[in-house]
């Protein structure tokens, strides 16, 4: 029996799940090694305002797209969406970009096309590796391969028997409604034993991989109490002309003119574009690229001791700086989405510092926060969990964050938030993000480009918060 020219092309399923850039490199590499234009049916989930870029890649393969206008990959939603669709497709290899070199964050791209019964499933790293995929052996790599490698795995060993002895002294684990915790005891001879070198790491590991707050105390200011106590109590800290006009100024100046050469990602969602589009004033977030390149002032606001101290003593942990942007939003006509949701962000271990670079009035799209409601530790599984709908929200305890330029705001973002809708004029934002978790455990040096004379000087604990190589600057 011959078979037709359709029914000779191979199916591949392509999944638009990493920058845009690096989405391109794949495609055309594949064509040129893997997949000619005769011999490939192509078969593309991705966002609508990147379908042009990517089906011009594909020039003369006339593929099938299927859009998913959303900011995250979820496995219930692709299932929704697209599941009876690609069931009727006999599926030869799904390929899926990775924006980072682990493949953190696609469980649930990797489980919806194992559903669909494919040949096989490749993964493709930012270095332009591929690496054939399956549901047992990604698992096994994510939750016990990468750590039982790591020199983690040494302090967890020796912890283990110290926290048993540890657990006939004193009560282990302290579960309240309002948080969970992993206390010390404070004197005698179980704290001398637990305090020593080693010892200490591995409790400290536990504490951040199970996402436990209050580990021990920090020694901190009798000022930098007080806003603790406040931060602590409320989730919310409001600190008005905490930053001198002119390191304001030129954090602004960087702002405006990144903004101005396209230097920006538009979309509030975790996949976006590096080409911004022509016409920006529909775009409700814009936002700026690499700050920290551009002036030192991004880098001494993330390291300002008094705001570090304050983190770190409300993690109960030494905290890591996962991340330094600034983002414009402006008003738009288009209904809320993301960050103009009522939501958290799904991370027990974190807290922000934002730092307002325009005057921020109710009509300009102010941060708006739920005091109290910051005592959650069980985490979503799925992005839509996190966000809340507007009737869900009390109404009582919501806190309107107005303020000059200049104004900090700590937030601990396990409370209730959302950005307002901006209905006079733009607000330009600065954001400094304390992990104490696994979330900042995982920052890497190459998510904040600082130049090497920037560099200089710095302390080690505050190498240490930024994640710097010995041998870095």
């Amino acid at each position: 029996m011959i078979q037709s020219a359709d029914q000779r092309r191979k199916t591949i399923l392509f999944f638009r799940s990493s920058t845009l850039d690096h989405c391109l490199r794949v495609v055309t590499r594949l064509k040129q090694t893997r997949h000619p234009e005769s011999e490939t049916r192509w078969v593309c989930i991705l966002q609508p305002q990147v379908e042009k870029a990517v089906v011009e890649e594909m020039n003369g393969s006339d593929p099938l797209v299927l859009t998913y206008d959303g900011n995250s990959f979820t496995h219930d939603r692709l299932n929704r969406l697209f599941a009876d669709r690609l069931k009727q497709e006999q599926i030869d290899t799904v390929y899926i970009p990775f924006n980072n070199p682990e493949g953190r964050g696609y469980w649930d791209i990797l489980r919806f096309s194992a559903g669909l019964k494919p040949r096989k499933i490749v993964g493709c790293t930012p270095r332009g590796d591929f690496e054939r995929l399956t549901l047992w052996r990604f698992g096994i790599r994510r939750t016990l391969g990468a750590f039982l490698k790591s020199w983690e795995a040494i302090g967890l060993a020796a912890a283990l028997p110290c926290i048993a002895l540890y657990y006939l002294f004193q009560s282990f684990w302290i579960w309240t409604r309002r948080r969970r915790s992993l206390p010390l005891v404070q004197a005698g001879r179980p704290a001398r034993l637990l305090s020593r070198p080693g010892i200490r790491e591995g409790l400290e590991l536990i504490a951040r991989r199970w996402q436990l707050r209050y580990f021990r105390k920090h020694d901190i200011s009798e000022f930098a109490e007080n806003i603790l106590g406040k931060l602590k109590q409320d989730g919310i800290v409001i600190l008005p002309d905490f930053l001198p006009p002119d390191i304001v100024l030129e954090m602004k100046q960087v702002t405006d003119t990144a903004i101005g050469q396209g230097r920006y990602r538009y979309g509030d969602g975790k996949i976006a574009s590096d080409s911004p589009p022509v016409n920006i004033d529909h775009i409700a977030r814009l936002n700026v690229l690499d700050v920290t390149l551009y002036s030192r002032r991004f880098i001494e606001f993330a390291l300002n001791d008094l705001i570090v101290s304050v983190a770190n003593a409300h993690l109960g942990l030494d905290s890591f700086i996962s991340g330094i942007v600034a983002y414009r939003t402006q008003p738009v006509a288009a209904a809320p989405s993301g960050a103009f949701l009522w939501h958290y962000d799904n991370t027990p271990l974190q807290l922000k510092a934002i730092c307002y670079l325009t005057e921020v009035s109710e009509e300009d799209g102010p941060l708006v926060y739920v005091k109290s409601t910051h005592h959650r530790r069980v985490q979503a599984l799925h992005y839509e969990e996190t966000r809340i709908d507007e009737k869900d929200v009390p109404l009582e305890g919501r806190i309107v964050c107005v303020g000059k330029p200049g104004t900090v705001i700590l937030i601990d973002t396990n409370g209730i938030h959302r950005a307002a809708p901006n209905k006079r004029r733009f607000r330009d934002v600065v954001s400094a993000i304390y992990d104490a978790g696994t979330a900042g455990r995982q920052a890497c040096f190459y998510n904040l480009p600082i130049p090497s004379q920037d560099l200089r000087g710095l302390r080690p604990d505050q190498r240490r918060m930024l994640r710097l190589p010995e041998h870095a600057g």
